[in-house]
């Protein structure tokens, strides 16, 4: 982690034993020397801060790796929500045809 929790606790002004809390956001940081924008994980300590999709990617990795150090076999548990998916959707509107 790029931000300890010791550095996040001063900069919150919490003494040692207080809850530090912290959500990981991205923040865009332009590059002069080349150019461009690039993506920098960042943290901040309020929630309306995080870009709720991207969070919910990040969990989603974390929760994938977890499960697949346990022996769990995630292509199993795609094809069974891919299915799901495809179910729930109306042929009619798969295919583009008004009623």
């Amino acid at each position: 982690m790029n931000m300890p929790a010791a550095v996040l606790a001063k900069l919150l002004d919490k003494d040692k034993g207080d809850l530090v809390y912290w959500y990981e956001t991205f923040a865009e940081e332009y590059v002069t020397s080349k150019k461009c924008w690039k993506r920098k994980k960042s943290y901040s300590d309020k929630p309306e801060n995080l870009n709720l999709e991207e969070y919910k990617n990040l969990l989603f990795k974390k929760l994938k790796d977890n499960l697949e150090i346990t022996g769990f076999n995630m292509n199993d548990l795609k094809q069974q929500e891919l299915s799901k998916l495809t179910a729930t959707i109306p042929i009619s509107q798969e295919v583009g045809i008004s009623k």
